[in-house]
């Protein structure tokens, strides 16, 4: 089982959002991964984000390359869909 997560404080907070920002910019995910089929990046990342670093350090190099660009192609789609989704909110907000 895993513990409960520990008090966080704002400087970790604002550590973890630089790192963020920096994975973000990494470059287009999607381009690297044009040649997996859709379906097979999202069961990538499903299985990557499933695993503990123990066993994630047991996967050789090139595979555990690709399960975190999977995952970063997935935080990338999510992100622009969650700005997609701000500038249609605030613009409808703005016409009333």
């Amino acid at each position: 089982m895993k513990s409960p997560p520990k008090s966080v404080k704002l400087s970790q907070i604002k550590q973890l959002q630089t790192k963020f920002n920096q994975l973000m910019t990494f470059g287009d995910a999607k381009r690297l991964l044009s040649s997996i089929a859709p379906a097979k990046v999202k069961y990538l990342a499903t299985h990557a984000r499933a695993l503990d670093i123990s066993e994630f350090q047991d996967i050789k190099l090139s595979k555990r390359r690709t399960l975190l660009l999977c995952l970063l192609y997935e935080a990338q789609a999510k992100t622009g869909a969650c700005h997609l989704l701000e500038r249609k909110i605030g613009y409808n907000w703005l016409l009333r």
